[in-house]
């Protein structure tokens, strides 16, 4: 299992690209299986169930179109199978370890505590995160890293913009 695991924890400490990756598509849909089901654990702390489920799927299909787009319009589409597994795997990996960190906000939150501490620590996990989408994202794109974090914040913004737009937060458990 680790075997499994290792390249995306790879990923997220920067020893690795996406050009590293094996370029299968079943180890892509198993990525994306896995990323779809994390995204769905993490919605739950921010909304209602069904619409946790909705968010979590178009979470990764939004994942999906921005990356082909942009691949494809730098004409790089070839690269999309290694790319989108990075990506996803990689995200994976940092939600689950932004699990027990998100569990601590909604408590505190919900006993109306002072939710500094786990929220700064969230915040860090989404530079995280960003950061290792940018790093992904250059290799994949041959772009100097610069622009790899301008893409990948680019594709955050347009996430959390499409999904507040569908989503209210929901106010209790």
């Amino acid at each position: 299992m680790f075997n499994l695991v290792r390249p995306f924890v790879e990923l997220c400490i920067f020893r690795i690209g996406p050009q590293n990756l094996p370029m299968s598509v079943l180890l892509l849909a198993l990525v994306l299986t896995a990323h779809t089901a994390m995204s769905i654990v993490s919605f739950t702390f921010l909304m209602a169930g069904p619409d946790a489920i909705f968010a979590g799927m178009l979470g990764t299909v939004l994942l999906c179109a921005l990356t082909y787009s942009t691949l494809f319009v730098l004409r790089r589409q070839l690269r999309w199978v290694q790319t989108l597994t990075a990506l996803a795997g990689a995200i994976t990996i940092l939600d689950l370890l932004g699990l027990p960190f998100a569990t601590w906000l909604r408590s505190t939150h919900d006993a109306g505590l002072n939710s500094g501490i786990p929220m700064f620590i969230m915040m860090i996990l989404i530079g995280w995160q960003v950061t290792v989408q940018g790093h992904i994202l250059r290799h994949a794109m041959s772009l100097p890293m610069t622009l790899g974090l301008m893409v990948s914040m680019f594709y955050f913004a347009i996430s959390v913009s499409v999904l507040q737009s569908l989503f209210t937060p929901a106010t209790g458990p």
